[in-house]
């Protein structure tokens, strides 16, 4: 079984020829509890496509709730277009993500509160610094539930609790103006666990997450910002006797 993703760097750099002279910068702050330096390429080869020059900023490890309440203004300068925010579940609540079958209904409850009222202390520390645009990474389901085959028998499962996690989160960026989900769920499906994940990297530095994986978070993120600058396009296709197709 291949659990390793083997990538080279090499095709994945972004050289300053790659955006014209006159190219405006785009500003973006990611803030994170894990590793994801790698994305930054990502990021810069997206914003060319849009003839911008990405400026990518990262918060220090695991200094979330810190920066987003204002330890950390300089992030959050006027020129801000995106606030990229990954908050891995294992950092986040490691009940949740490696204790779970240990926890009590009453436990867990709490512990999905929590996080729920951590999500809102967040977004609103972030949107009272900045009127970017945020996108919050959602928390994938698990690869390989604590409570194995019962955990789909029932209501208070492992991969029900973190779809209820993300209901939270989902609620509260939909009470803050431009702040919207990213769902690194689907992501996972599209590309399947061994691909989705570089174990290698989680156990060196923290960094759970593959460059291709990181390469579709880039490409979903910029999905929402080449809307908001106007660069999404649609197309009327008709034939000669104006069927539309």
């Amino acid at each position: 079984m291949r659990l390793f993703e083997e990538e080279t760097g090499d095709e994945h750099e972004i050289s300053d020829h790659s955006v014209s002279k006159d190219a405006r910068p785009l500003p973006i702050t990611v803030l994170r509890n894990i590793t994801v330096e790698q994305i930054e390429p990502y990021l810069k080869r997206q914003a060319a496509a849009m003839d911008r020059r990405a400026k990518i900023t990262f918060g220090d490890y695991d200094n979330i709730v810190q920066e987003a309440c204002g330890a950390a203004p300089h992030l959050f300068s006027k020129d801000c277009e995106l606030v990229l925010v990954f908050s891995h579940l294992a950092n986040l609540s490691p009940s949740l993500a490696n204790n779970f079958a240990g926890l009590s209904q009453r436990e867990l409850a709490t512990e999905i509160n929590d996080c729920a009222a951590l999500f809102e202390l967040v977004l609103g520390g972030i949107r009272q610094q900045t009127r970017a645009t945020i996108l919050w990474v959602s928390f994938e389901p698990p690869a390989y539930p604590s409570l194995g085959i019962a955990d789909s028998q029932s209501e208070h499962g492992q991969t029900l609790s973190i779809a209820r996690l993300n209901a939270h989160l989902r609620d509260a960026l939909q009470t803050v103006p431009s702040a919207y989900l990213i769902d690194l769920g689907a992501i996972a499906l599209k590309l399947g666990t061994n691909a989705f994940y570089d174990l290698r990297y989680w156990h060196l530095s923290k960094a759970p997450y593959s460059r291709r994986s990181l390469s579709c978070v880039a490409a979903e993120a910029f999905k929402f910002i080449r809307a908001k600058l106007g660069h999404a396009r649609k197309c009327l296709v008709l034939d000669c006797d104006n069927t539309l197709w």
